[in-house]
């Protein structure tokens, strides 16, 4: 039987109790196996598109949040950018629920676009999650942000998302105002 130590137990990785407990409070990590994955911080056109989202949510009366936590298993979270959940939170928590999450949101860095395009959208689906946005730049050829694409996947019947639709996300702001 392996050792515990007041970090968990020896050898068999980390909870998210247990990573907490160690992290200075604020610390953007996830769980892959019981390893800690200590995230960087966003870039600021990062952070703008999370509260643009955020907002656009709320305006249309969700309750959502920025850096949700969604715990997978006892050693394995992910971090979702945005997330709209399915009733009441208790927002003394980092870590949620799969069933507690109505939407996921992404928007896509160059560090974790391969997570992002591939890795998360097939978690999210796996999780039960209903809706995945993906979030990209919309760049010129100089490089320069034009705007943002978004990417509106609704979970099928096959538990597979399915692209519902493409817009900007200027559009999809203008369509929550224009019911207002």
């Amino acid at each position: 039987m392996a050792a515990t130590t007041d970090r968990g137990v020896a050898g068999e990785g980390f909870t998210v109790e247990t990573a907490e407990g160690l992290l200075p409070p604020g610390t953007r990590f996830e769980l892959h196996g019981g390893n800690i994955l200590v995230m960087t911080p966003a870039t600021q056109w990062h952070s703008d598109v999370q509260v643009r989202v955020l907002n656009l949510l709320r305006g249309r009366g969700l309750l959502a949040g920025i850096e949700v936590g969604v715990a997978i298993a006892p050693k394995q979270t992910r971090v979702i950018d945005v997330a709209a959940f399915n009733g009441e939170r208790d927002v003394r928590k980092a870590y949620f629920a799969p069933e507690q999450i109505a939407l996921a949101v992404e928007v896509v860095s160059p560090s974790t676009a391969e997570n992002d395009f591939r890795d998360k959208p097939m978690l999210y689906a796996k999780l039960g999650i209903p809706e995945f946005w993906r979030i990209t730049e919309n760049e010129d050829e100089d490089g320069d942000i034009l705007g943002y694409n978004v990417e509106v996947f609704v979970l099928g019947e096959r538990g597979r998302y399915e692209l519902a639709r493409t817009a900007s996300l200027d559009e999809i702001e203008a369509e929550g105002a224009d019911a207002s």
